[in-house]
């Protein structure tokens, strides 16, 4: 049976792919996070595991200078994007299924 459990350290980057609507001006930049996840690995049938979990992920810095980048709309107006974060004030929830292999 697989059940339990499990708390991880997860260093992360994500990728971010910006594309103003009307704007000329679209650009990417990356995002650096550190952060733990608790894990809870439930068996359901055989090798059939349900795995709710709850992640944490801190901001620590991005590509952007200044977390920020200013570019022009449509109306040739000044926009400013700041840096995303991840979910929601950096809490993330989810439910994984899978199947749980013995090796």
């Amino acid at each position: 049976r697989h059940h339990g459990l499990a708390l991880y350290f997860e260093p992360k980057f994500t990728v971010f792919d910006v594309d103003p609507t009307g704007s000329a001006e679209s650009f990417s930049y990356i995002t650096y996070t550190l952060g733990g996840g608790l894990y809870y690995t439930y068996n359901i049938w055989e090798g059939l595991v349900l795995q709710p979990s709850v992640r944490y992920w801190h901001p620590i810095a991005s590509s952007l200078e200044g977390d920020q980048r200013t570019f022009l709309d449509a109306a040739n107006q000044e926009q400013v994007h700041e840096r995303r974060a991840p979910g929601l004030g950096g809490f993330i929830a989810n439910i994984s299924i899978g199947w749980a292999f013995d090796m």
